[in-house]
Protein backbone atom coordinates (compact mmCIF):
# COMPACT_ATOMS: atom_id res chain seq x y z
CA UNK A 1 0.00 0.00 0.00
CA UNK A 2 1.29 3.53 -1.26
CA UNK A 3 1.15 6.43 2.07
CA UNK A 4 0.88 9.96 0.36
CA UNK A 5 1.96 13.58 1.99
CA UNK A 6 0.87 17.27 1.43
CA UNK A 7 3.60 19.28 1.10
CA UNK A 8 2.91 23.16 1.31
CA UNK A 9 5.88 25.37 -0.40
CA UNK A 10 4.67 28.97 0.94
CA UNK A 11 1.53 30.13 2.70
CA UNK A 12 0.77 33.67 1.26
CA UNK A 13 -0.76 34.88 -1.95
CA UNK A 14 -3.37 32.91 -4.24
CA UNK A 15 -3.64 29.24 -3.88
CA UNK A 16 -1.64 26.95 -6.43
CA UNK A 17 -1.55 22.82 -6.60
CA UNK A 18 1.45 21.67 -8.25
CA UNK A 19 1.09 18.02 -9.67
CA UNK A 20 3.58 16.22 -11.69
CA UNK A 21 3.11 13.40 -14.21
CA UNK A 22 6.11 11.37 -14.25
CA UNK A 23 8.46 9.23 -11.15
CA UNK A 24 10.59 12.03 -9.97
CA UNK A 25 10.02 13.39 -6.69
CA UNK A 26 8.47 16.80 -5.78
CA UNK A 27 11.57 17.95 -4.49
CA UNK A 28 13.39 17.94 -8.02
CA UNK A 29 11.03 21.00 -9.09
CA UNK A 30 12.09 22.73 -6.06
CA UNK A 31 13.69 25.70 -8.47
CA UNK A 32 10.55 26.02 -9.86
CA UNK A 33 8.64 25.81 -7.34
CA UNK A 34 11.01 28.43 -5.31
CA UNK A 35 10.52 30.92 -8.23
CA UNK A 36 6.47 30.77 -7.96
CA UNK A 37 6.22 30.70 -4.36
CA UNK A 38 6.90 34.29 -3.90
CA UNK A 39 2.82 35.18 -5.43
CA UNK A 40 1.16 31.93 -4.56
CA UNK A 41 0.22 29.79 -1.77
CA UNK A 42 1.67 26.30 -3.09
CA UNK A 43 1.30 22.87 -1.96
CA UNK A 44 1.54 19.66 -3.58
CA UNK A 45 0.73 16.26 -3.32
CA UNK A 46 2.97 13.18 -3.63
CA UNK A 47 2.97 9.24 -2.79
CA UNK A 48 5.73 8.08 -1.02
Amino acid sequence: MRNSRWIEWSAEGPSLSFAHANGFPVGCYRPFLDALKGGFQISSGEIV
